[in-house]
């Protein structure tokens, strides 16, 4: 089996690009955070959103 790392035109499928799988994690964790959010009832996202919509609205 030849090696072909040292050849022009070299793709390694398994390499991983330290910034795409940075942004690829951070965009699942928040899309968990967003599916979990829509999981709750109208009711209880109300009931969490009230006490922040008080202190936000003293600013």
């Amino acid at each position: 089996m030849t090696c072909l790392r040292g050849r022009p035109g070299y793709f390694d499928s398994l390499a991983v690009d330290r910034e795409q799988a940075r942004d690829v994690a951070r965009w699942r964790k928040a899309d968990r955070g967003r599916t979990a959010r829509l999981a709750l009832s109208v009711a209880e996202r109300k009931e969490i959103s009230e006490p922040l919509v008080g202190i936000c609205g003293r600013y």
